[in-house]
């Protein structure tokens, strides 16, 4: 890191008794130095421990006289351990550790079979009566349809002919039950109005 503007400032701990963050700049701020060029050395010696007693001296050791075969029985017991190195045969593989087995999966829940006769039970169980009862006798009622939207209007059937009695139902919606609707109370007062006029 080249230092090209100067001391970069930084915060120390002063005092002794009270310390307190004081703020270094200028000609007391830090000076970054390269990276590169810090280094670690090991070449010197520990210090001396103060309450330890010196170490007796170290014997003095002898080194053999050196003979000229030195190099020659070294390259050939080398090779020799070399060769002997290649021959032996590889350590056996590690034992596999097996895992424990996992403890089996709970059972996913079960959704029983909803058949599309089953909706008026539910509709029951929502608290929706009316929709219930109309849903039943939908099912247990005869095949019956419009096929356009005229023929739907004004109750003509599949075969060209007026709705059936026992497909027209006046009992099941009472007027009570339709007007606690807000939207529907609203269109039966605007429609009360307007007959009254």
């Amino acid at each position: 890191m080249d230092n090209t503007n100067g001391p970069s400032p930084y915060y120390k701990l002063d005092g002794l008794f009270r310390p307190r963050w004081q703020l270094h700049e200028g000609e007391q701020g830090c000076t970054p130095v390269r990276i590169e060029d810090v280094c670690l050395r090991l070449e010197r010696p520990p210090p001396k421990l103060i309450h330890a007693s010196p170490p007796p001296p170290a014997p003095p050791v002898k080194t053999p006289p050196r003979v000229e075969t030195d190099g020659v029985v070294k390259m050939v017991t080398d090779i020799l351990d070399f060769i002997d190195w290649v021959r032996t045969p590889p350590p056996p593989p590690m034992p596999k550790v097996k895992a424990a087995p996992k403890p089996p999966a709970p059972p996913a829940p079960t959704v029983p079979p909803f058949d599309i006769q089953d909706i008026p039970r539910a509709m029951d169980a929502l608290g929706l009566k009316v929709s219930a009862k109309l849903m039943r006798r939908w099912f247990a009622g005869q095949l019956n349809y419009s096929r356009t939207k005229h023929d739907e209007t004004y109750g003509i059937n599949q075969f060209g002919q007026p709705y059936p009695k026992s497909m027209v139902d006046t009992e099941s919606v009472k007027l009570e039950w339709l007007l606690r609707h807000d939207l529907i109370q609203s269109q039966y007062d605007d429609l009360s109005k307007k007959c009254h006029l």
